[in-house]
């Protein structure tokens, strides 16, 4: 062999093992931005998977004094309308479970506009429930025809449930990418984990807790701060301006107030950064056996 071939071999296993570092550093890097979406992914998925947050939440905050429904009344809205937004954007449901609590209401002699009859305005004068159900555009078109302002406290206006399908659409559209990345960040960790050992992935799982609760501790001074600032900046990302402000008393504030979301954002944000705290956890261990072992 030549003294030129071996002075090339060494710089072609150079070339490979560059190579491969390279390789190894961006399924980190995949594998890294994977696990810290699906890190903030976790904290949503408790917020909005079960009806309890909500039922709860409401049950402790909704605004019965501003409004013209009790506070059981207001939780039985609160949930038809997160399983509205949230599960399966079912009408006929939520118009349902707002025509139980107004007729609660007018049973009780309380002060509904005379004439509105939430029955008819809700599901249709026939009665017929299942034609009702499967006539969107009879729906659409029987959506309060009371949308003037006051109104606003005794239902969804037409505004409002536009608003709540804005949020379930922006929700169709992202929950594919956060399944995607919970799976890229599964099978990235296994990867690193196969070409890198314990410490590759230590570091994966360090380093995406650790960004993670970086981000939450921030946006978490911020609502402290500024929450309506931060509401409105965080509102402004996914929905236009105007549609998504309604006035005080509206049966919508009342039975999500400030107070609520601030709640859920708490709910949100614990078990992020539980789930922070135990990459942080796993990660260390792993990064200190792989130490050991060296």
């Amino acid at each position: 062999m030549s003294s030129s071939s071996r002075a090339l071999r060494p710089q072609a296993n150079g070339g490979l093992q560059a190579q491969r570092s390279l390789i190894d550093a961006l399924i980190a890097i995949v594998a890294g931005v994977a696990l810290a979406i699906t890190l903030v992914a976790a904290g949503f998925v408790a917020c909005a998977a079960f009806d309890t947050p909500t039922r709860m939440l409401s049950q402790a905050f909704s605004n019965d004094a501003d409004s013209p429904y009790t506070k059981e009344e207001l939780v039985v809205a609160a949930v038809a309308a997160k399983q509205y937004t949230i599960d399966d954007n079912d009408r006929y449901a939520l118009y349902t479970a707002m025509d139980a609590i107004a007729q609660s209401a007018q049973a009780d002699g309380r002060d509904i506009p005379e004439g509105l009859n939430l029955y008819d305005v809700y599901i249709g004068a026939s009665g017929d429930s299942q034609a009702a159900g499967s006539a969107e555009e009879d729906l659409i078109m029987a959506q309060y025809e009371l949308s003037y302002a006051d109104e606003e406290p005794y239902a969804l206006t037409p505004d409002a449930i536009s608003h709540l399908d804005d949020v379930y659409d922006v929700i169709q559209q992202v929950k594919p990418w956060l399944c995607a990345a919970a799976v890229i960040a599964y099978i990235g960790c296994i990867a690193v984990a196969f070409r890198g050992g314990r410490r590759s992935l230590g570091r994966v799982l360090t380093g995406a807790g650790a960004g993670v609760f970086a981000v939450f501790a921030l946006l978490a001074a911020w609502v402290a701060i500024d929450f309506n600032g931060f509401f409105a900046a965080f509102h402004s990302l996914f929905f236009a301006a105007g549609t998504w402000t309604f006035s005080w008393d509206s049966l919508l504030i009342c039975m999500y107030p400030p107070e609520f979301w601030v709640g859920m954002g708490a709910i949100w944000l614990a078990v992020t950064v539980a789930s922070c705290v135990v990459c942080l956890i796993i990660g260390k261990l792993l990064k200190n056996r792989a130490a050991r072992a060296a």
